[in-house]
């Protein structure tokens, strides 16, 4: 029995070491780098223990797309984005920091004015009582003008109090601003100006859960810009990044407002979509990818032609009580069925075509 388990810890780390040796050797062939990053990325391919990652890179590798350092930038934070994320982070408790330090000034404030507020009654209390006790209008006199006095010293408190707190309203607004926005970049993509992969994540989560709640149907687009590195290679990253935007904005047009648009990654898109069957889902998608496909890309300065753009997507719809990795593998399935049988078109997950679900 121990040696059983010896042996069964030992395999586990001649695997370990397996999959370390064939990272490196995978690095190496593709001429990419060693660094920490760069191995975490192959290392995890080798392991098996990210099924997207590894459908990603095994289409990457089937087209020959070369690993360049922005294509494995773009890998990192797609599927390791903690150092992206750990910037936001830090940003937002730096923030939340400043709006606590201003809140206890505001506090401080508040604690201050109710004290000169005690102060003053208790004043006022003082004198009412010596007015009684007093006949001579002189000496009420006397005591009347130490009321003003006070008065008008408690105004001048009452005054400094307000310009503090007007102070720190003003800073408060702008901190919660500063706290918005920030939070707002970590959910968008700041090339297209869309969801990025943590939004797509966070609002499939929300949607999945809905849909199970209400038991309404609930269904997803995965798109992928076809020959996207030929088109950077040809025309260089300028016009591939406004080709980026032209999809995005294609999306984001095509949709109704419960429908989520995303990109999830490099060139691939992502669409949630609440309260629709994978009829309607393909239907919408074929919609999509015409769009795009009767587009024409000239450079209006120069009018230099840069043909059309062209996608192809896959579609899938969820089932009730799967995970959503399950959920979004089946989407990319589809997506690599359009891709490999021709590309500019449009494949559900059970690897039917636009034509045939219309006809089914």
């Amino acid at each position: 029995m121990i040696w059983d388990a010896f042996m069964t810890h030992q395999d586990r780390e001649d695997q370990v070491d397996a999959q370390a040796r064939s990272a490196n050797d995978m690095m190496a062939r593709l001429g990419i780098p060693a660094t920490p990053s760069n191995y975490e990325i192959w290392y995890t391919y080798f392991a098996g223990t990210n099924r997207r990652l590894t459908d990603v890179l095994d289409r990457m590798l089937d087209n020959g797309v070369a690993f360049t350092p922005e294509r494995t930038e773009e890998i990192r934070l797609q599927f390791f984005p903690k150092d992206q994320d750990r910037t936001t982070i830090a940003e937002i408790t730096r923030t939340t920091h400043r709006i606590e330090r201003t809140l206890a000034r505001v506090l401080e404030c508040v604690s201050d004015a109710r004290k000169t507020q005690g102060e003053y009654g208790q004043s006022l209390e003082r004198y009412s009582s010596q007015i009684q006790d007093q006949d001579a209008t002189d000496e009420i006199a006397t005591l009347v003008q130490s009321i003003l006095e006070e008065t008008l010293e408690v105004a001048g408190k009452t005054r400094s109090l307000e310009g503090r707190l007007d102070q720190s309203s003003t800073e408060i607004g702008e901190l919660k601003r500063s706290l918005a926005e920030a939070q707002r970049e970590t959910m968008t993509d700041a090339l297209t100006g869309i969801g990025n992969r943590k939004y797509f994540d966070l609002r499939l989560r929300d949607a999945i859960h809905h849909a199970k709640k209400e038991g309404e149907r609930l269904s997803i687009l995965l798109a992928d810009i076809d020959r996207f590195k030929a088109f950077n290679d040809t025309f260089g990253h300028t016009i591939g990044d406004e080709v980026l935007k032209i999809v995005a904005r294609s999306l984001a047009e095509c949709v109704k407002g419960r429908d989520t648009p995303a990109r999830y990654g490099g060139e691939e898109f992502a669409v949630i979509l609440p309260q629709t069957g994978l009829r309607d889902a393909v239907i919408l998608a074929e919609q999509i990818r015409k769009g795009l496909a009767s587009r024409k890309l000239k450079n209006r300065r120069t009018g230099e032609d840069f043909g059309g753009v062209t996608i192809s997507i896959g579609v899938a719809q969820y089932a009730f009580g799967e995970g959503r990795e399950t959920f979004v593998h089946r989407a990319d399935q589809a997506l690599y069925r359009a891709k490999s049988t021709g590309r500019n078109k449009v494949v559900d997950e059970t690897g039917l075509n636009l034509a045939q679900v219309v006809r089914a």
